[in-house]
C-alpha cells in the first residue's frame, strides 16, 4: 500500500475539494453538500463540508481496491 500523503489546503466557502490533477470542469451545486450531509463524491472527485475557513490539514492514503460506497 502506499504511504499516505499529507497536505494543507485552504477550506473556501466552507468546503474543501479534491479531485483528479487533470479535472477542469466546474462543479456544479449538486457538488456541495449541506447539512446534515457532510461528504459528496464520484470518480475521480471528492467535497467535503468543512463548516468554516482557513487551512485543514488533509491526509490521503491510495487503495489498490475501491474504497466501499459512502454512507447515505
Amino acid at each position: 500500500m502506499p504511504q499516505p500523503i499529507a497536505i494543507e489546503v485552504d477550506s473556501f466557502y466552507d468546503t474543501i475539494v479534491l479531485r483528479s490533477p487533470n479535472d477542469y470542469e466546474p462543479l456544479g451545486p449538486e457538488w456541495f453538500p449541506t447539512e446534515p450531509q457532510l461528504v459528496n463524491g464520484g470518480p475521480g472527485r471528492l467535497v467535503v463540508h468543512t463548516g468554516g475557513r482557513g487551512l485543514v490539514r488533509v491526509t490521503v492514503t491510495s487503495a489498490d481496491t475501491p474504497a466501499p460506497p459512502l454512507a447515505d
